[in-house]
């Protein structure tokens, strides 16, 4: 069986980072849980074109990421996700997986999201500390 594969964008502003809250759906098993925006990568999709279709699809049309850094990939018995420090420009609208958005501090974000820490990569981890 072939690992789910997926793109996160850890998309800072200033010394605020990106958390995003699911739009609550049946059958969904994150239905409003706050998260670092991500999603999966389609067949024969590359991972970057998979990060920008991704962060259209939560933060609007008129919303663009430039990616910084690659931060590495972390991988889990379910799959593995490619993490990119990234930034933001335009406005966020948040779209079909998303009912809210907002830039907060990174202890925040730790806080919030990071229950599901044990499958973030170091970096990350010591990223939103000094955030």
């Amino acid at each position: 069986m072939d690992k789910k594969k997926s793109v996160v964008a850890l998309i800072v502003k200033g010394k605020k980072v990106l958390i995003g809250k699911k739009r609550k759906k049946k059958g969904k098993n994150r239905d409003g849980a706050w998260h670092i925006p991500s999603g999966k990568i389609k067949e024969g999709e590359r991972r970057k074109e998979a990060l920008e279709r991704e962060m259209k699809e939560e933060l609007g049309e008129d919303s663009s990421i430039k990616i910084l850094e690659f931060l590495g990939r972390y991988e889990t018995q379910k799959g593995v996700a490619s993490w990119y420090k990234c930034s933001f420009s335009g406005k966020i609208s948040p779209a079909s997986d998303l009912e809210e958005a907002v830039f907060v501090s990174g202890k925040k974000a730790f806080e919030i999201c990071g229950r599901r820490s044990g499958e973030w990569p170091q970096i990350v981890k010591k990223m939103l500390k000094c955030l």
